[in-house]
């Protein structure tokens, strides 16, 4: 009996064994990861191709300059308007981007309603007009050889290719119509209208700081900075600056401050006066914040002259947040309003004349975007759900006569924000030598509506922190915190005539604590502010060094062992791409779950699947409320 049982046993462990044997080699599929892709050693990570076109114009098979100072225009093959030029010695160039999925575009003569397809790597083309244009009783106001009616500014009213950008509660878009003088006295500030737009319209400007209900408890609405973690020599103070004052030295400054809390190291609150050509000419006030009591100032001002006020809040370690508000000053306004130009830029009026900015003269893509998609945690890799800064731009530009640009205007959608780091973006502008090279430019951009980078050429700051900057915060990711309508900056650059036919305008995320750690698309150069000792570092396999000079060109988008941003496995830290309408991938969801077409994309150098961004699993993106 003993035996019987014996070998029971024995068959029980003999069957167990090989049960436990079959699901130790089970080899069910593991889902494929981001970091698992093995991609070509040249692959770029951007569906967008840059072409140049050149367009010689004939007339029944012979060279003309019939239709010299008459429109070109280059459209994609739904009719929209990808770049419009002038006729001049007969020939029109054109540098234009399109998804690598496009394979032709349109030239299209509105004088004579001609049109023509062609290849988009055609390189120069031959454009037989066979009708005679009719110019007689085309108007040209201002004698630039334009007819108002293809004029770009300021001639042609009905803009029939005119775009603009309207205000409204979430576009930081600062337009004159937000601005009544008759209602508005520029010597007493409340903040009550809420809306930093509102008084950017008369020339105050604000950084990383926002207007918040409740603030000060009693006074409604107040002036609320972030948090002020950071020493002035490790990061920006957050900052406001009031318009333009004339002072005749018996001034008196009045205003109210506090912390919402006082906790980690110092808290501080300089307050400066400021000449017109950025001087620091007194401080008018040095607090150190010893408790989160409500402080009230009234400063006598002994200096004569035009000048403005500046705020600065800073700090040390902790989450305390600075408040101001109910700001009384008895100077004479000395603001020139008319040159904001609905920009958020002023001068004095003792300053002179500012350029005059127009609307855009279209937005390109006309129906679709410029995206980005980025990863925060360069030089390490992260989770790639490429959700931590999703952007969604368009731009549009006017152009002199001689078709070099004129102003560029720039608009993003912050579409998500997934980032636990708190991030803030910055753009630099780059000539586009037509052959699929950049070239850095000396400093000739006057930006409105953000803030020129001192130590950037031809750089911007949209914002220092996009926590701060949002209207009401949101990820927009299904994840780290709620959904809302996505916010919208909006700014522009005017460029003096002649410098640049073509542009490149490229943006970078960087960290609020530490603006030198800085993410840009696979291929893009450093600015001149990033820090280099980063590179090589982490994941990261990028050069580390580079020559940002003026006059340098550069292959774009650099590749291989040659390109920024990229680890050793050649993946990148953000993607581009155009396209009408883009998913984010749900918070801590792998992209290729996201969008299954992404991984042939890649593995194939971008070769197949041109268009992955269009197909999502709609059970692993984000479907926003609004």
């Amino acid at each position: 009996m003993k035996r019987i049982i014996g070998i029971a046993i024995l068959v029980t462990v003999f069957i167990f064994g090989m049960t436990s044997c079959k699901k130790d080699t089970d080899t069910t599929p593991q889902q494929e990861s981001f970091k698992d892709l093995v991609v070509p050693a040249s692959f770029t990570w951007s569906a967008i191709a840059d072409y140049n076109l050149k367009v010689n114009i004939l007339m029944d098979g012979s060279e003309t300059e019939l239709f010299d100072a008459t429109p070109l225009d280059l459209m994609d093959m739904d009719g929209n308007l990808l770049d419009k030029a002038t006729i001049y010695n007969s020939e029109v160039e054109f540098n234009f981007k399109v998804p690598t999925a496009a394979e032709f575009v349109k030239i299209y003569s509105p004088m004579v309603n001609q049109s023509m397809d062609i290849e988009v790597n055609a390189g120069i083309v031959t454009f037989d007009l066979n009708v005679i244009p009719d110019k007689s009783g085309l108007i040209d106001t201002d004698g630039d050889g334009i007819a108002n009616r293809f004029d770009d500014y300021p001639n042609d009213a009905d803009r029939a290719y005119g775009v603009t950008f309207p205000a409204s509660p979430n576009h930081h878009y600062f337009n004159n119509d937000l601005k009544n003088l008759n209602a508005y006295d520029p010597n007493y500030i409340d903040f009550e209208e809420g809306n930093r737009d509102f008084y950017r319209g008369y020339c105050w400007q604000f950084y990383s700081t926002s207007t918040k209900d409740p603030g000060i408890p009693g006074y409604g609405t107040s002036v609320r900075t972030g948090q002020l973690s950071n020493m002035p020599n490790q990061a920006p103070p957050h900052r406001v600056y009031s318009p333009w004052y004339e002072f005749d030295g018996s001034n008196t400054l009045e205003f109210i401050h506090k912390l919402n809390v006082l906790n980690g190291g110092g808290k501080y609150l300089d307050v400066y006066l400021v000449d017109e050509n950025e001087n620091q000419v007194a401080t008018l006030l040095d607090f150190q914040y010893s408790d989160d009591n409500l402080q009230t100032e009234s400063i006598s001002i002994s200096q004569s002259g035009i000048y403005r006020i500046e705020w600065h809040f800073y700090g040390q370690g902790g989450n305390s947040r600075g408040y101001l508000d109910e700001i009384v000053l008895d100077a004479t306004d000395a603001t020139d309003y008319e040159s904001n130009n609905g920009a958020g830029v002023c001068e004095a009026a003792s300053g002179g004349e500012d350029p005059v900015a127009g609307d855009p003269h279209y937005d390109y893509p006309a129906t679709t975007y410029f995206y980005q998609i980025f990863e925060d945690l360069w030089p390490n890799t992260g989770d790639f759900d490429l959700n931590d800064m999703v952007l969604k731009s368009k731009i549009g530009w006017d152009k002199h006569a001689d078709n070099s640009f004129h102003y560029i205007y720039v608009q993003t959608v912050v579409q998500a924000v997934g980032a636990g780091i708190q991030s803030g973006l910055g753009w630099e502008l780059f000539k586009n030598n037509g052959n699929g090279t950049r070239e850095y430019m000396p400093d000739i951009a006057t930006w409105f509506g953000a803030n020129a980078d001192p130590d950037v050429n031809n750089g911007v700051i949209c914002f220092d922190n996009v926590k701060d900057w949002q209207y009401t915060p949101y990820s927009n990711t299904g994840g780290l915190g709620p959904d809302a309508k996505p916010d919208t900056v909006f700014f522009q650059a005017y460029i003096p005539q002649g410098e640049i036919w073509s542009f490149e305008m490229l943006a970078y995320m960087f960290r609020s604590n530490d603006p030198s750690h800085q993410v840009r698309t696979f291929g893009t150069p450093p600015t001149a502010t990033a820090n280099m000792g980063l590179f090589d570092t982490g994941n990261d396999d990028s050069p580390t060094s580079w020559n940002g000079s003026v006059g340098t060109s550069f292959s774009y988008p650099l590749t291989g062992a040659n390109a920024f941003y990229r680890t050793e496995n050649n993946h990148p830290w953000a993607v581009e791409f155009i396209t009408n309408d883009f998913k984010v991938a749900k918070e801590k969801t792998d992209i290729l779950l996201a969008y299954p077409q992404f991984k042939d994309w890649a593995e194939s150098g971008g070769n197949v699947n041109q268009t992955w961004y269009n197909n999502p699993d709609n059970s692993h993106v984000y479907t926003p409320s609004w």
